[in-house]
């Protein structure tokens, strides 16, 4: 009798586990719906970023439920297993379709921002900070109008990127305004991305605008050495700051830029650099890595919708109703610019945002920005690009975001030695 009552109280302990396990997986699976802001705590960014893979251990205890006959913990299994499915297939995706933009075309949106308390601590606007870098007044060492000059490099790019009329010889320049054009976003890695890896690349697939994160002084003069200025005579990069986030960030285009800006949003992480080709307003940025802090990373995410002109921290007061704090609400703002016939750019975001579609930071900024991720595209799946030297598993920390007016038929990743980032790339296409 006593064997048996032993037998009994070690298969009940079996069973409990198994339950607690199963509640353990549930709770960490509705992780996901928390409300944007509250994932930016302690180990949250990590913890939700492996919710996909919960698949595995659910699995292995609701196979245990089944053979132990424990009720409780399969009905818990079971729905975590439908919940993570759920969450990761095309058609959950596709449920929440994109909000209509408004009207595409001029730059003006970003000239009428007024500086806000959550912006720089000596409360210049953003118009007054990019008048200042653009005169060189808060160009780091280094620099030359917000722009990083390769000590080793031939003038023609620096004298490109200032004079967006200057030519430079280029055989075969690709037009922004064509139905097709093709971007890459690559973290640098410290620097220590390989400079003829990059270039190859951008030959092979007919870049038209490269936008790279955790650049060093190093890496761009390799760069330029190598001709990259020959395939991209055009460049931005953001301002060199202590506060950067493994590097600084820069941009690269085939075409002259319309206007171009060293910093044009504070993400309290790297200068956000800006170029407008063709009506269409690119970046590169690189939110702050949780490690570093986790605040500043999910406010960083969300603050990104200051770029995209339907967002309600970046469309301009107009002098209509206001709320309690004297900002106009977002249905007045957007109504608002409707009202002046004023155009907005289309907004392509590129860079590592640390993020993926399981933070609810990161859905945030979609949803309120009305942005694309190329990355997540239903019509060709999740394209994962960290870390560069395992098959599985892999994240997509790696982000080409858009607004109105394009879609992306092609989007992959590439290895670029040297970096612990994949490449990724993709083709853009007109609506």
């Amino acid at each position: 009798m006593t064997h048996v009552l032993n037998d009994f109280h070690g298969l009940e302990d079996v069973l409990n586990v198994l339950t607690a396990i199963s509640a353990l997986l549930a709770v960490w699976s509705l992780l996901r719906f928390l409300p944007a802001g509250w994932d930016g705590y302690g180990p949250l960014p990590y913890i939700i970023a492996l919710l996909r893979f919960l698949w595995i251990p659910a699995t292995a205890c609701l196979a245990g439920a089944i053979l132990f006959q424990d009720a409780p913990a399969m009905f818990i299994a079971a729905f975590v297993l439908l919940l993570i499915f759920t969450v990761n297939s095309p058609w959950y995706r596709r449920r929440n379709p994109r909000k209509p933009m408004a009207d595409n075309g001029s730059s003006a949106h970003r000239e009428s921002l007024k500086g806000e308390s959550s912006r720089s601590t000596n409360q210049k606007s953003e118009k007054e900070q990019r008048k200042e870098a653009k005169s060189g007044g808060s160009c780091p060492v280094g620099t030359a109008n917000g722009r990083f000059e390769p000590a080793s490099a031939g003038t023609d790019a620096a004298n490109a990127s200032r004079n967006p009329s200057h030519e430079t010889n280029h055989p075969q320049r690709r037009e922004t305004g064509d139905a097709d054009i093709m971007v890459m976003t690559l973290n640098c890695q410290y620097g220590h991305a390989d400079a003829s890896s990059i270039i190859r690349a951008v030959r092979q697939h007919d870049v038209t605008v490269l936008a790279l994160q955790e650049l060093s002084g190093k890496l761009v003069n390799e760069l330029e050495l190598l001709g990259l200025s020959r395939i991209l005579p055009y460049h931005q990069f953001g301002l060199i700051r202590d506060t950067d986030n493994g590097g600084f960030n820069g941009l690269w285009s085939a075409q002259p830029p319309q206007d171009s800006y060293p910093d044009a949003t504070d993400i309290k992480a790297a200068s956000v650099p800006c170029m407008t080709l063709d009506g269409m307003d690119f970046y590169s940025a690189h939110t702050k890595s949780p490690m570093r802090g986790c605040r500043q990373w999910s406010q960083g995410i969300t603050a990104l919708g200051r770029l995209c002109p339907q967002s309600p921290a970046v469309v301009p007061f107009t002098g209509t109703n206001t709320d309690a704090n004297h900002e106009t609400t977002h249905v007045e703002q957007v109504a608002a610019t409707h009202s002046t016939g004023q155009r907005m750019n289309t907004v392509i975001i590129m860079g590592d945002l640390n993020s993926c579609l399981d933070h609810p930071s990161f859905r945030t900024l979609l949803t309120h920005a009305s942005l694309m991720d190329a990355g997540n595209d239903e019509t060709h799946g999740r394209v994962a690009s960290f870390p560069s030297w395992l098959r599985w598993p892999r994240l997509e920390l790696d982000h080409i975001l858009f607004s109105g007016g394009i879609n992306a038929p092609d989007t992959f990743s590439l290895p670029i030695d040297g970096s612990d980032h994949r490449a990724l790339l993709s083709r853009l296409r007109m609506e």
